[in-house]
């Protein structure tokens, strides 16, 4: 073989090379999900995927539930976050974790936390649902505190939006009036609240008809008010207020048995329990940056978020301190990305009696 074939017969693996390599790559890359799904209890699933971050809206009237989600894509698995919002059903929240299948029509629930009902989600066509989507409603539970925005909202140019705070961390489900059968725009939102301004990105879902994403600012100016800070100058305006179906944070606790029994003393409270101090310690914090992490607490019954800070950097690593009374709580270390989203990090389970220091490896 001469110099000549030797350089053919060279640049012909060389190609071949390439080729096989982009082939594995295509191969192994996971699929965008992005579409309609149906749950196999029959609920809706709006998703979107936006590179590796997924987001959803998922709905049932029947089965009363509305939720929305946002996780992280790592190969064929999703994890991530859902919370409910006020369109349907009552507070709550959890962790998924799915597996995607069949080229990411089928996505299977391999583990869940919280009252969530779905086991799997079968890709489908608007088309065939789009005559049962469910309409707008004036949702099932609100705060009535400038301090809690849970509630339905109504927008200035006719949207509804059902928003959840947990802590200080902001999710809804946005969608406006319906036309040719579906709302003209849909939307979830993950953001974060700060005192009155609230800060996230919204990203359109695919039960309405825009496609779009882009980061929000809104300030809330009353109890049941707030306003968009820049653009449009969209005003929001929450209903439902004055409901009996109250934000479960805020619900009465009176007993079915003892309403309308004047003669009955009232239950006697028991003493509340002492408060402790919950110090997270998250080493080598300064190598991992501490700003972009978030601590939150989790606990009661119903194991919902009570406080999130930013750990102060002592030294190499992150101190988060928490005063709490005595009882058991989760403790949820999360990774701040830089469009405010967050998700789940490390979870640690802890008793808090006096005073615990709970050591995590980042």
């Amino acid at each position: 073989m001469n110099q000549k074939q030797r350089f053919k017969a060279l640049l012909i693996i060389c190609l071949l090379g390439q080729i096989i390599f982009k082939a594995s790559v295509f191969a192994s890359s996971p699929p965008n999900i992005t579409g309609v799904y149906i749950s196999d209890d029959g609920g809706a699933f709006y998703i979107r995927q936006k590179g590796n971050d997924v987001y959803w809206f998922a709905e049932h009237p029947g089965k009363k539930y509305a939720h929305v989600f946002y996780g992280k894509m790592d190969g064929n698995r999703l994890t991530g976050n859902w919370y409910s919002v006020p369109k349907y059903g009552k507070a709550e929240n959890g962790i998924l974790r799915i597996n995607l299948e069949e080229g990411g029509k089928l996505l299977t629930v391999t583990q869940s936390t919280g009252n969530y009902r779905s086991k799997s989600l079968r890709q489908t066509d608007m088309r065939s649902i789009v005559s049962k989507l469910p309409k707008q409603t004036t949702g099932t539970f609100s705060a009535n505190s400038m301090n809690d925005l849970d509630g339905t909202w109504k927008c200035s140019d006719g949207a509804t939006y059902y928003i959840r705070q947990s802590g200080n961390l902001i999710f809804w489900f946005g969608e406006a009036l319906f036309s040719g059968g579906q709302p003209q725009y849909a939307n979830v939102f993950i953001g974060k609240r700060n005192q009155n301004k609230v800060d996230g990105l919204l990203v359109d879902v695919p039960k309405g008809n825009t496609m779009s994403s882009f980061n929000w600012t809104l300030e809330v100016t009353g109890t049941h008010e707030m306003a968009e800070k820049d653009g449009r100058h969209l005003k929001f305006t929450r209903i439902h207020q004055e409901s009996n179906q109250t934000s479960p944070r805020t619900r009465s606790t009176t007993s079915a048995s003892t309403r309308g029994n004047t003669s009955k003393p009232p239950e006697t409270k028991s003493a509340p329990k002492p408060n402790g101090l919950l110090t997270v310690i998250l080493s080598d914090c300064k190598k991992h940056d501490c700003s972009r992490i978030l601590v939150t607490i989790y606990g009661g019954d119903d194991e919902l978020p009570i406080e999130s800070k930013t750990p102060r950097l002592d030294g190499k690593d992150g101190i988060a301190s928490f005063n709490l009374p005595q009882g058991n709580y989760i403790v949820n270390v999360d990774s701040r990305y830089k469009e405010e989203l967050l998700l789940p990090y490390k979870t640690k389970r802890t008793y808090l009696k006096s005073g615990v220091k709970l050591k995590v490896r980042l």
